[in-house]
């Protein structure tokens, strides 16, 4: 099984249904989790706000990467109803 206990990963929707259960699975196998809602969650560090407004959404990957040291990952779990944040998942940022 891969090592992930030094990888990091932001979730968006952290706070309810799915994310929730993405933040949990991530959180299991050792990934340091940044979760992103307007609700609490259960992430290892949480930014609570609209993940509908742009100025929020462009600010996490840079927040999210200052708090852990970097980001590795960029999970994002939209809600099909908004426009929510979107983010390039492939570009590590340190």
């Amino acid at each position: 099984m891969t090592n992930f206990a030094q990888k990091t990963a932001l979730v968006t929707g952290a706070g309810g249904g799915i994310g929730q259960a993405i933040v949990r699975a991530l959180r299991e196998l050792g990934v340091t989790v940044a979760g992103a809602d307007i609700h609490d969650c259960d992430a290892d560090h949480v930014f609570r706000g609209d993940l509908t407004d742009p100025s929020f959404c462009d600010s996490l990957p840079k927040r999210a990467a200052d708090r852990m040291g970097k980001l590795g990952s960029r999970l994002i779990k939209l809600d099909p109803q908004s426009d929510g944040c979107q983010f390039d998942h492939r570009q590590e940022i340190a």
